[in-house]
C-alpha cells in the first residue's frame, strides 16, 4: 500500500515562534498591557513547543493512502474515509502553503503544521482515485 507521510512544515512552526518573540518584545515596551501580553507570549510558546515536540516524537502525524487520510492530534487518532474526500488541495496563506481537505458534506480540514509538495499532493490525488 502506497503511503504518504506529510513533515513538519517548519515555515509554520518559524512564523508562530516569531509571532511569540514579537508579542513578548510588544510586552517589554507597553507598560500597560505588560503582564497580559507576556503571559500570552509564554502561552503561546507552550503550545508551540509541545505541539512540535509531539510531532517530532511522531505522536502527531498525518498519513495519506488508498484509505483515505489518517491523523493524529497527539491524544487521538482521526480517520477520513477515501469516499468522504471530494477534493484535496494546497491553499497559500501568506507565505505557508496549508493542505486542505474537502469532505463531501461541506466541510474542510486543513493540516497547517504538516507541509507537502505539490508533487505528492498529484501523488496522493491519484492514490485516492484509485478507490
Amino acid at each position: 500500500m502506497k503511503t504518504i507521510d506529510l513533515t513538519v512544515n517548519w515555515m509554520f512552526y518559524s512564523t508562530l515562534l516569531l509571532l511569540c518573540i514579537i508579542i513578548y518584545g510588544v510586552s517589554q515596551t507597553s507598560p500597560l498591557l505588560s503582564n497580559i501580553l507576556t503571559i500570552s507570549s509564554y502561552f503561546l510558546l507552550a503550545g508551540v513547543l509541545v505541539s512540535l515536540s509531539l510531532a517530532m516524537l511522531n505522536r502527531r502525524y498525518v498519513h495519506l493512502d488508498k484509505a483515505g487520510v489518517s491523523y493524529s492530534t497527539g491524544l487521538n487518532t482521526q480517520y477520513i474515509p477515501s469516499d468522504a474526500i471530494v477534493d484535496i488541495q494546497l491553499l497559500q496563506i501568506g507565505f505557508i502553503k496549508v493542505l486542505e481537505v474537502k469532505l463531501t458534506d461541506h466541510t474542510k480540514t486543513r493540516f497547517y503544521s504538516w507541509k507537502m509538495s505539490n508533487e505528492e499532493l498529484e501523488r496522493t490525488k491519484k492514490i485516492i482515485s484509485e478507490q
